[in-house]
């Protein structure tokens, strides 16, 4: 279902890009096989929420290419992206979890300090 949603996006996001003024109205979305959708509106309102299109302000079931929905049609595509993102994920994990492990072997020694710095303030109080 995932990977239908995917193609559907790719498919209307460049048509969104080769449109007069970035523009579509819903009747104009297609499908894997060019014919109009019947669940346009979910499908624009999903392109919506990833921030790929928004609705045109002057234009009754509309929509326009935000900025970033163009830079993604500029820079490959929506498959493109996903690879991009999906590949960007993995350097985040690789790298987060050395990370995560040595900042919680830490935690205790920074626990320690903070309650050696209370301590030592508490007794110069005195």
């Amino acid at each position: 279902m995932i990977d239908l949603i995917n193609q559907l996006i790719a498919i209307n996001l460049q048509l969104f890009h080769t449109a007069e003024h970035n523009q579509l109205k819903l009747k104009d979305f297609r499908d894997c096989e060019g014919r109009q959708i019947s669940g346009a509106k979910l499908l624009a309102d999903i392109m919506l929420n990833k921030e790929l299109i928004q609705p045109s302000a002057t234009e009754k079931n509309t929509y326009q290419l935000t900025e970033f929905g163009y830079n993604i049609c500029l820079f490959g595509g929506w498959e493109k992206h996903l690879e991009n993102e999906s590949k960007l994920q993995a350097v985040i994990d690789k790298h987060a979890v050395p990370i995560v492990s040595k900042t919680s072997k830490e935690i205790p020694t920074i626990i320690l300090s903070v309650i050696a710095i209370v301590v030592i303030l508490t007794l110069c109080t005195l």
